[in-house]
C-alpha cells in the first residue's frame, strides 16, 4: 500500500483511476481520523489529488467508497 508521503511528489505517474481511489481513501481517512494531524495531512492529500485530476480535465470526481487508511492516505 502506498502512502501519501510517497505519492504527492509524483502524482503524474498515476492513472486517473488510481488518483480517484486515493482521493476517496484520503477523504474517508480525513473524516474518521481521531487525531488532528492525521486529519489535516489527509485533507491536504485529498486536495492535491483533486488538483491533479482537475489538471487532467476531471472536474467531477465520481462517487465511490473510500477505505480508511487505504492507498494514498497519510
Amino acid at each position: 500500500m502506498q502512502k501519501a508521503y510517497n505519492i504527492l511528489d509524483k502524482l503524474d505517474t498515476f492513472s486517473n483511476d488510481q488518483l480517484i481511489e486515493f482521493y476517496h481513501n484520503a477523504y474517508t481517512t480525513h473524516c474518521f481520523a481521531l487525531g488532528h494531524y492525521k486529519g489535516q495531512m489527509n485533507e491536504g492529500a485529498k486536495m492535491a489529488y483533486a488538483e491533479e485530476l482537475e489538471k487532467r480535465g476531471i472536474t467531477k470526481i465520481p462517487d465511490q467508497e473510500g477505505i480508511f487508511n487505504g492507498s494514498g492516505t497519510y
